[in-house]
């Protein structure tokens, strides 16, 4: 290997030369290992009721407490894989061409716009839980 010629440790070579040419498919195997985990409801449910995974959990949740309930664990997950997905889609656009596209350009502003809503949101549900957790004073 060059690396080793120019005089870099193994450590480092794996870490900067095997490790950035594994990257793409170790990130494709973690999501394709969430997704199937995701997947595996139905025979969770039935077999083992019990070892709650997030979506037996959202089930559970939802079918107990309603709607208001289930929000609290499926919003983050929800607002990952929206963000996640195209964030990645970006990333792999800029590497390919040199120049930003517009489309990606209009992506990162919309994205910018999206977390400063969603953050005020969340700071906004701190401030008042009993909005949040429909906590009745009466």
């Amino acid at each position: 290997m060059p690396a080793f010629g120019v005089g870099r440790r193994p450590l480092e070579v794996f870490w900067r030369v095997s490790l950035a040419v594994a990257r793409p498919s170790l990130l494709a195997g973690l999501l394709l290992a969430w997704l199937r985990a995701f997947g595996e409801f139905g025979a969770t449910v039935m077999v083992a009721y019990h070892p709650y995974s997030l979506p037996v959990y959202t089930y559970v949740a939802f079918g107990a407490q309603g709607l208001p309930a289930m929000l609290p664990v499926l919003l983050p997950a929800l607002v990952l894989a929206l963000t996640l997905m195209p964030v990645m889609m970006v990333r792999r656009a800029k590497g390919r061409t040199g120049a930003r596209p517009r489309i990606v350009v209009g992506f990162e502003r919309q994205l910018e716009r999206f977390t400063h809503w969603y953050e005020r949101g969340m700071e906004w549900s701190l401030d008042h839980p009993r909005a949040v957790f429909g906590i009745r004073t009466e």
